[in-house]
């Protein structure tokens, strides 16, 4: 067995695994300032930067970079949303990656500071989280860039002014489609950006940030929807890219990440928010430009879907996944290479909608499947058919020896000549899977279901 990754390694010795998120948000957020500091500090050191250099072609359909709203740092980062997420991925990367890098800072680190401690909780339960992936060597963890100054982005070919003017102007072009009302909160005195949009960029159509705002603190509050606040105008939130800054700032940052390591690690970007993936097209052209771009984005957004949606897929647990990765190897890359194909036949270098992912799994996939699982239904029912004729016969020729008063001698005798010596490896040859079954090209979801069943 491999060395576990420093990170497991470390939160091992300081008993921060395998711990329910309840019990390890009190370990996390009891912890004294100096242990949490240190502990930040050394989780720090375990990470690397991956400076791997790769041209955009280069990118491999099977690694990915996770997407922020997928790692749980995006938007609404409640620990029932980021576990959610954190599940959808382990199930994703177990079903079809082959690697996944996955972005993470433990940088810059005050213990003093409630956000911070959130933030390191956060990163600890993913760790948690991803555990499994993480022993299988499928999930690893790059440096987040929270410390580097634009200069040192440049110096990695990261540009990040050409990227920010695109990036604002996405944002202005749809910021007439998310109402903002600056909250003032009556118990700590604290303020919050309340921002109502679309669900493709929202996850429950609405969320809060924490931020202060001067000129907007400097106002007088009203009563807005029961609460004080302020509405905030169009045209205000614009000149101030609150949309782009506040509010989706980690969007732009993991455009950023994918500039960094997307392209050094040959990871095409991974997401499941439509909003997301439709910032990365716009302003980066990550899905729109390069041939088979659009394949390798929707295989992989396919994937998720069905690893998020379809019983089978959601169904069995990730050891059983991993397991029979390791069992049944090729039947793994058949499986995998027949879902690319079925995307690859129906996008024509398009991207797909979800509805349009819904209706490849009810046309093309689940068939299939439901053929494959009466073939084996029937193959098993023939099997056990001739399993029961031969140890019928086996127990006839036993009974004849018996009543004839044959010497055991002779009775072994009889019994070997009757085949019953060999019954029970002809059982195991009439019962285990036939040929036919083990070349289909989904037969490891053949397994699976077995498995999950």
């Amino acid at each position: 067995m491999s060395a576990p990754d420093p990170i497991v390694f470390l939160l091992e010795e300081r008993r921060l695994t395998g711990k329910d998120p309840s019990a390890l948000s009190e370990a996390v957020l009891g912890m004294g300032s100096e242990d949490a500091a240190r502990l930040a500090s050394a989780l720090h050191e375990c990470v690397e930067w991956s400076d791997t250099p790769a041209e955009p072609e280069d990118l491999d359909v099977f690694n990915f970079l996770a997407g922020s709203v997928l790692r749980g740092d995006s938007l609404c980062v409640a620990p029932e949303c980021q576990t959610r997420q954190l599940t959808l991925l382990s199930r994703f990367s177990a079903l079809y990656a082959d690697s996944v890098v996955f972005p993470i800072d433990f940088s810059r680190f005050n213990p003093e500071s409630y956000a911070h401690r959130l933030n390191l909780l956060h990163n600890v339960n993913a760790v948690s989280q991803l555990r499994p992936l993480i022993d299988a060597g499928i999930v690893r963890f790059v440096r987040s860039f929270d410390s580097l100054c634009t200069g040192c982005l440049a110096a990695k070919c990261v540009g990040v002014p050409r990227l920010e003017s695109k990036a604002r102007k996405f944002w202005r072009g749809r910021s007439d489609d998310f109402d903002l009302i600056y909250r003032f909160r009556e118990r700590d005195g604290g303020r919050d950006l309340e921002v109502v949009g679309p669900a493709d960029f929202l996850p429950h159509a609405l969320i809060k940030q924490g931020v202060d705002i001067p000129e907007l603190s400097q106002r007088r509050p009203r009563i807005v929807d029961g609460e004080p606040g302020v509405l905030v105008s169009k045209s205000f939130a614009k000149r101030k890219h609150l949309i782009h800054e506040e509010v989706f700032g980690t969007f732009f940052r993991d455009l950023l990440l994918q500039q960094l390591y997307g392209l050094a690690t040959r990871a095409t970007y991974l997401t499941n928010s439509p909003g997301q993936a439709a910032f990365f097209e716009s302003v980066a052209g990550t899905y729109a430009s390069g041939p088979g771009r659009a394949d390798r984005s929707n295989a992989a957004r396919f994937a998720a879907s069905l690893a998020h949606s379809v019983p089978l897929f959601s169904e069995a647990s990730i050891s059983d996944v991993l397991k029979l990765r390791t069992e049944e190897s090729d039947a793994f890359v058949r499986y995998r290479a027949t879902l690319n194909k079925i995307v690859r036949d129906s996008s024509s270098d398009r991207y797909l909608s979800d509805s349009e992912f819904r209706d490849l799994y009810a046309d093309e996939l689940r068939p299939r499947i439901a053929e494959l699982n009466e073939t084996a239904r029937l193959s098993r029912r023939n099997r056990l058919r001739r399993a029961a004729v031969k140890s019928v016969a086996t127990a006839l020729a036993v009974s004849l020896g018996a009543i004839s008063g044959l010497l055991p001698s002779e009775y072994k005798a009889l019994f070997a000549a009757a085949g019953g010596i060999g019954v029970l490896r002809d059982v195991l040859e009439v019962l285990g899977s036939p040929n036919e079954l083990r070349s289909h090209n989904l037969y490891f979801l053949l397994r699976l279901s077995n498995h999950s069943n």
